[in-house]
């Protein structure tokens, strides 16, 4: 069968944090990494169904939920080859055509894993086979949906995080005019893509990639959260760590309410949020030094979205930029490597 001969093209960005999906037409869904082995244990007592925002899953025997439940942990080496991940990304497919972004039950996806993962450092072989093809062979094992029809991934590109974005960048579509813009692809470009474990550096030029400069350190925005739940914790002197719903309600407004009190949280969030942006930019900067070199340094992912929000990403380079739509710059530029390039 020919590339994406039977199926609809989907741009899947599988992060640690959030899983985006891209498609053709414009639709665009981030839904969060949470699943968990095990069945749901909660039960709509107005038989409301799905409305408990719970889905299962089943996957070689094994029942998994996904969705409003406190996930299991992703930040693991082998995640992007688990049936944690698998189970995670059958979910995103799974709201993104519930939500009219899929038609059909066949998809051929393009997915990335991080860029220390897809290059092996060696000039006479510098992709990882063996590490994309255990990408592939993981997703293409069945996962049930239970209470509604399965989606079948009939293929799956592997290409590096970061080097996605650059596909995004360079490939502009008009209408039904296609362009890979001359001038972008001349240029020297980093990629600094914080993502939710990792940050990925991709350095381009020319359309060739200089795997030298190019990497990942885990440093991403997970690290903040676990060190805002571990702060929260001894700061409230709680039994237990917060949910990652109450982490989320911290992030967004500065409080959390534990026994039906709300507390303020702000400078223990300013804290781990000084804490994240000095490791990455001291390791960006070690990375990529001042940049001289480069024609412009690029920043995508969640992470660099929410801190340029706060004014965190402020001059870390002269020639830097961020990207028009951060978030899905990856998920997108996989869609388009699927339609257009491969």
């Amino acid at each position: 069968m020919n590339w994406a001969q039977e199926a609809t093209v989907v741009g899947l960005d599988d992060g640690y944090n959030n899983i985006k999906v891209v498609t053709a037409d414009g639709f665009k869904i981030s839904v969060p990494s949470r699943a968990k082995v095990g069945a749901s244990t909660r039960v709509a007592l107005d038989g409301a169904g799905d409305e408990t925002g719970v889905f299962e899953y089943e996957t070689e025997g094994t029942r998994y939920s996904a969705g409003d439940v406190q996930g299991d942990d992703t930040t693991f080496d082998q995640y992007a080859h688990s049936p944690l991940n698998r189970v995670l990304v059958h979910h995103a497919l799974r709201v993104a055509r519930a939500q009219g972004g899929i038609d059909g039950g066949k998809v051929a996806i393009v997915s990335g894993i991080p860029v220390r993962e897809y290059f092996t450092g060696a000039s006479s072989n510098p992709k990882n086979e063996m590490f994309i093809k255990k990408k592939q062979d993981n997703l293409a094992i069945p996962v049930e949906a239970i209470g509604a029809d399965s989606i079948e991934i009939m293929q799956n590109l592997v290409t590096a995080q970061g080097f996605a974005a650059w596909f995004d960048w360079v490939i502009e579509v008009t209408g039904d005019e296609v362009l890979l813009n001359p001038e972008k692809r001349r240029e020297s470009v980093a990629i600094v893509d914080i993502g939710g474990r990792t940050t990925d550096f991709a350095v381009i030029s020319n359309g060739t990639v200089d795997t030298s400069a190019s990497g990942s350190i885990n440093c991403g925005m997970l690290m903040m959260r676990d060190y805002l739940r571990n702060e929260i914790k001894v700061s409230l002197n709680l039994p237990a760590a917060p949910s990652d719903v109450r982490i989320d309600e911290a992030i967004k407004t500065g409080r959390i309410k534990v026994h039906h009190v709300h507390h303020d949280v702000a400078q223990i969030l300013k804290d781990a949020e000084n804490m994240l942006v000095s490791r990455i930019r001291t390791e960006t900067k070690v990375k990529l030094g001042s940049g001289q070199e480069l024609d412009r340094v690029i920043f995508i992912g969640g992470g660099a979205k929410a801190l340029d929000e706060k004014g965190l990403l402020k001059e870390w380079f002269v020639h830097q930029e961020l990207s028009v739509d951060p978030l899905f710059a990856n998920a997108s530029g996989m869609m388009k490597y699927g339609r257009f390039v491969a």
